[in-house]
C-alpha cells in the first residue's frame, strides 16, 4: 500500500465512523440536540487531525478591540499562541478577532438558505477590528506589524439539497453572499467536498468523488491554513486603551 492509498483508506474509514456518529445523533427527537451532536462530531474530528496550534472552539463569538461582537459561530480555529484573551460564560465563549483562522456552520443540508446564512456568520467576523503588534523573537530582532491575514469561511453539512450537488444553484447562491462572507471551502460527508475561489466576485470550484470528501476537505483546509501562516500578534496595547479613559 503507497502512503497516498493509505491516507485515503484512513480518511475513508474516519468519513463512515463520521457518518455513523451523525446517524446516531439522527434518532434523537430534539432538532436542537441533533445539531449539538453533529457539531461535537466535526469538533473532535478537526480536534483530532489538525496541528496543534490551531484550537477548535464550539459555539463562540468574537470581538474586536472596540468591544464589537460577531455572531456566534459553530464551530472556529482559533490561534494558541499570539491571542491568549477569551472569555467564557456558560457554555459560550468570546474570542479576541485576531486568533481567526476559520470559522465553519455545521448544518444538515447543503443549499441556498444554508449558503447565504453561513456567509452572513462569516462576514460578522470578517469585519471586525483587528490589530497588529510588533514580534522580538528570540534573537532580539523585532518582526514590524503586519496585516491581519484573511480568516477561511466554510460550511459542513450531511447531506446536498440540489442535484446536481455543486451546479446552477450553488454557483447562485454562491453569488449571492454577503461579499464579506465569501466561503472557501466545505464538505457534504460522504458526497463532495468542496473549494471555492473567486476570480472578479466570479467563484469557480474544484470538488472530490464522494469516498474522497473528507480527505479532500481536510487537504484543502490544511492548505489554505498553510498559505494564511501564522496570525499577527495581539496589539494589547490597543486592547488596554479604555485604562486610560476616566
Amino acid at each position: 500500500m503507497t502512503p497516498a492509498n493509505g491516507l485515503e483508506a484512513y480518511f475513508a474509514a474516519l468519513q463512515d465512523r463520521l457518518q455513523a456518529s451523525i446517524k446516531v445523533a439522527a434518532v434523537l427527537d430534539h432538532p436542537g440536540a441533533k445539531g449539538d451532536e453533529t457539531e461535537i462530531s466535526w469538533e473532535r474530528l478537526l480536534d483530532g487531525h489538525l496541528p496543534r496550534r490551531y484550537q477548535v472552539v464550539p459555539k463562540c463569538m468574537f470581538v474586536d478591540h472596540t468591544g464589537k461582537l460577531s455572531q456566534e459561530v459553530d464551530l472556529a480555529l482559533c490561534d494558541r499562541q499570539y491571542s491568549t484573551l477569551a472569555l467564557e460564560s456558560q457554555s459560550r465563549t468570546v474570542v479576541p478577532a485576531e486568533a481567526a483562522y476559520a470559522v465553519f456552520e455545521v448544518k444538515p443540508e447543503l443549499n441556498r438558505e444554508n449558503v447565504l446564512y453561513a456567509a452572513e456568520k462569516a462576514a460578522s467576523v470578517r469585519v471586525l477590528a483587528r490589530t497588529s503588534a510588533p514580534i522580538t523573537d528570540a534573537r532580539g530582532v523585532i518582526e514590524e506589524p503586519r496585516r491581519p491575514s484573511p480568516i477561511i469561511a466554510g460550511l459542513l453539512t450531511t447531506r446536498a439539497g440540489w442535484s446536481p450537488t455543486l451546479g446552477d444553484a450553488f454557483s447562485a447562491a454562491l453569488k449571492d453572499q454577503n461579499s464579506n462572507g465569501l466561503l472557501n471551502l466545505g464538505c457534504v460527508l460522504g458526497e463532495i467536498g468542496w473549494e471555492v475561489k473567486y476570480e472578479n466576485n466570479i467563484p469557480r470550484w474544484a470538488a472530490s468523488t464522494p469516498s474522497r470528501a473528507l480527505v479532500f476537505f481536510y487537504l484543502r483546509l490544511l492548505s489554505a491554513l498553510q498559505r494564511v501562516g501564522t496570525v499577527p500578534a495581539m496589539d494589547y496595547d490597543q486592547w488596554s486603551a479604555f485604562l486610560s479613559h476616566d
